[in-house]
Order: structure tokens, then sequence, then C-alpha cells
């Protein structure tokens, strides 16, 4: 299973959109595909009719020792295209995973998706505009990070502390991760910047 870590630091670049179409897309070239909404906001498990308040998603992946990975991934309306949910469980899931002194803290997702690896070509984790644990388990887990961007003033922001982390996190904890690439995923028609 090859992972795909959609992120960007800045907010309301498409991270959501990308990530959703990005798998949907994947889908219609006949790859089965999960799509893990590595974010408190939910919003890919709302575009995709599967949010809820308080139910069981990413939250168990970084809490618990053996996530039941059956219980967590939830078929889509799409054929071939599966969802782990988040929900504000997540935020309260980091903050116990960063005061977790004993089991490692950055690679869980990671373990996780092994668990599912043989029933999957694709996983897309979208991402919030955050580091934060789930975020450095997802680039710890991804063999490629996307960077949606905006052609705008501001679409550097964060850029060079985006790129330190992903370099971080391959160094120290992710060598397999292969590619970073950034794409334009919203611009205006005759803007100047």
């Amino acid at each position: 299973m090859r992972t795909i870590a959609i992120i960007n630091l800045k907010g309301g670049v498409a991270k959501t959109t990308s990530s959703i179409n990005i798998a949907y897309i994947l889908t219609t070239r006949g790859h089965r595909v999960l799509l893990v909404d590595n974010d408190k906001q939910g919003d890919c498990s709302r575009g995709l009719n599967r949010r809820t308040s308080d139910g069981d998603g990413i939250d168990r992946i970084m809490t618990d020792r053996h996530p039941d990975m059956e219980h967590l991934i939830h078929k889509t309306d799409y054929e071939g295209l599966d969802i782990i949910t988040a929900n504000l469980g997540l935020l309260t899931a980091n903050m116990e995973v960063t005061m977790d002194r004993v089991r490692p803290q950055q690679n869980r997702l990671k373990k996780a998706l092994q668990q599912v690896s043989d029933q999957y070509d694709f996983c897309v984790v979208d991402n919030a505009p955050d580091i934060n644990i789930s975020v450095i388990n997802a680039l710890t887990a991804a063999n490629d990070v996307l960077i949606p961007v905006e052609v705008d003033d501001n679409t550097l922001e964060g850029m060079n502390e985006l790129l330190d982390q992903i370099q971080e996190v391959k160094e120290e904890l992710n060598p397999d991760l292969q590619n970073v690439r950034c794409f334009v995923s919203k611009y205006q028609k005759g803007n100047q910047a």
C-alpha cells in the first residue's frame, strides 16, 4: 500500500477537497483506497457523510495499543473507497499521546496501517494545518507528501517550517519517504500574484 499525506500549514488551500478527489480518482482507476481523516475538524469525514461527534476513528489509532482496524474503517458511498473518520476526540488523543512516555509516539498510524496494507493499494491522509503528533504520525507513515498551494501572495506562508519538519521526519523516522511535491489547488483567472 502506498501512503500519500496531503499537508500544508496554511488553512483554506483545499487539502480536504484534494484528499477526497485524489482518493476518488484512484478508485476510478481500479484501486482500493483508504482515506484517513487526520484533522480534528472532521471535514473529510463530513465530505463523505461519515462524520460523527463521538464515534471512534483516528483517535483510537493514536491511543489504543492494538486498535481494531475492522471497527475503525467505514465503507463510503463510493465503490473501493473506505474511510477512517475524525472528530474532536483527536484533540484529546493528541494530548494523551504527547504525555505517553512508555510507547513510541511517532509510528502509531504507520503500525495501524500495516495491519490493513494488503487490503488497499493506496492510503490518502488528509491532515490538519498544523504540526502535531498525529500529523508527525502521517509523515512517518507516508511514501509521498503532496502540498496543495494557491497562487496568491501568501502561498509560501509556513512553507519553510513545513519542509524542515518533513526533512526531519525523513532523516529521523521515515527513510522510505520518497517524494515531496507541491501542486496548485486553486487559482483565480487573471490573478496578478
